[in-house]
């Protein structure tokens, strides 16, 4: 068997060990950590604006059709 150590009793001790470094280290910068998030998600939504422009324009010079040709082409 192995010795319980000095690591292994504060570590038994210690209740959410995520939330207790969190707030020791990251509320500090916490505005920093929001403002991150909220430039992660504009960017996120800034790489989806090309495709949608083009596909605007790609309808506009089709002449606006958005469903495929009724037709099919004869063999």
């Amino acid at each position: 068997m192995t010795e319980e150590s000095v690591f292994d009793r504060y570590r038994a001790d210690v209740q959410r060990p995520m939330r207790r470094l969190f707030s020791a280290y990251g509320e500090p910068r916490y505005g920093w950590f929001a403002l991150g998030v909220v430039a992660n998600l504009f960017a996120q939504f800034a790489s989806l604006v090309p495709p949608v422009v083009l596909g605007a324009a790609v309808n506009t010079l089709d002449g606006g059709a958005s469903s495929p040709p009724t037709s099919s082409p004869t063999a």
